[in-house]
């Protein structure tokens, strides 16, 4: 009898977890290791999965049809806000989208991912493919690597599901990394150049809206849709609530944190804003009343005037001046003036250190120091 060999026994399975979901692996007849979705998030109850697929003997379940499913067949609905069962599941689920942004990861999806894996099969997507295909989005096509990230980021939530639904084993998106993206810091304004800039509405060739639209962000960061938005009901006296945005395909909406804002203003600012009010419920940004100007119309007319006051276009460019520099700009001078930080977060409605900002409540008149900073950019 021999003794003091011990005999190696491979397990039928062993489990792993990858993005909060759990998976195992298995051997299949030819000794190649392939691996399963459980589509469970708790260890006990993807055990429990694993364990009941053993005793009936799937732990290989059979190929299934959907093997033979192609992306482009698959991703049929997808981001369809009112089709989509994604979509339908998770907000049922509590999970917040946007109209926008659904329509924006369905453009992504038809502009990058079907002509990409639309004719594959979606088991023949693999890792060394979809990497290939981000690495081409950069140093073929020539995009931002932060385009070819979301554009990755919208895949791999499409692979996922998939994998969760068990028509693929594996999610191969889970296995590439995201590129590293180019930082452009966004440039702005100096005070002096912002106070040149609204000392005149020459410079803005006398429209009064888009000297009110900048004037206003230049005051509060707010976003250009946040803007848009304004009705005569959200002048509340010495300052501005804000609770909506206004989307040009898909109307009024929150705002992008679901926040409401109090913005103190200056005086000489509200009375800019209250020169446009028509009603309560009507926009003051708008031309025929009905619905108001588009959130690009100030943007291109600060192009203009920041022209006009010397400031060239190549030079806008090699600076970063946009619109959202306005962003930029209020929360610079802010914190610059010693204006705290949770303060600052209360005007711009950044969502960093979200429970501090949540226990924290203000109203117009605590905003009085914030004042004296935005008042100075109507001054002389």
């Amino acid at each position: 009898m021999i003794t003091g060999v011990a005999m190696k026994y491979r397990n039928p399975f062993t489990l792993y977890q990858r993005n909060k979901v759990w998976y195992y692996r298995v051997y299949d007849e030819n000794g190649k290791r392939i691996a399963f979705c459980t589509g469970q998030t708790s260890k006990a109850k993807a055990m429990a999965c694993v364990m009941s697929r053993f005793k009936q003997g799937t732990l290989i379940p059979d190929k299934p049809k959907t093997d033979l499913i192609t992306f482009e067949t698959y991703a049929a609905n997808w981001w369809d806000w009112d089709k989509c069962l994604y979509l339908k599941h998770e907000r049922a689920r509590g999970t917040e989208f946007s109209q926008r942004y659904c329509h924006n990861q369905a453009m992504t999806m038809k502009k990058h991912l079907i002509p990409a894996f639309g004719k594959m099969k979606l088991s023949q997507i693999t890792v060394a493919k979809v990497e290939d295909w981000l690495f081409s989005k950069v140093e073929v096509e020539e995009k931002a690597p932060k385009t070819a990230n979301n554009c990755l980021s919208n895949l791999s939530v499409m692979l996922g599901e998939a994998c969760r639904r068990g028509l693929i084993n594996e999610n191969p998106c889970d296995k590439v990394k995201p590129l590293k993206p180019r930082c452009k810091q966004r440039g702005i304004l100096t005070m002096e150049e912002a106070k040149k800039l609204f000392s005149s509405l020459e410079f803005w060739d006398g429209d009064i809206y888009a000297y009110a639209g900048n004037l206003l962000a230049s005051c509060t960061g707010m976003r250009s849709r946040e803007v848009a938005g304004i009705k005569g009901i959200n002048l509340k006296g010495d300052h501005i609530e804000i609770d909506e945005s206004y989307d040009e395909m898909f109307g009024a909406k929150p705002t992008k944190t679901h926040d409401t804002r109090i913005l103190p203003l200056p005086p000489k600012v509200l009375d800019v804003l209250h020169s446009l009010k028509r009603g309560d419920d009507d926009f003051l940004f708008t031309f025929d009343g009905s619905k108001p100007v588009n959130q690009h119309f100030f943007l291109y007319h600060l192009y203009d005037a920041m022209e006009k006051i010397g400031i060239s276009r190549e030079e806008q460019e090699r600076r970063n001046i946009v619109f959202h520099s306005w962003r930029h700009f209020v929360n610079s001078q802010l914190l610059a003036n010693n204006i705290s930080e949770i303060k600052t977060q209360k005007i711009t409605g950044h969502k960093t250190k979200e429970m501090t900002l949540h226990y924290a409540h203000f109203n117009a008149n605590d905003f009085q120091d914030v004042l004296e900073v935005t008042s100075e950019i109507m001054t002389d």
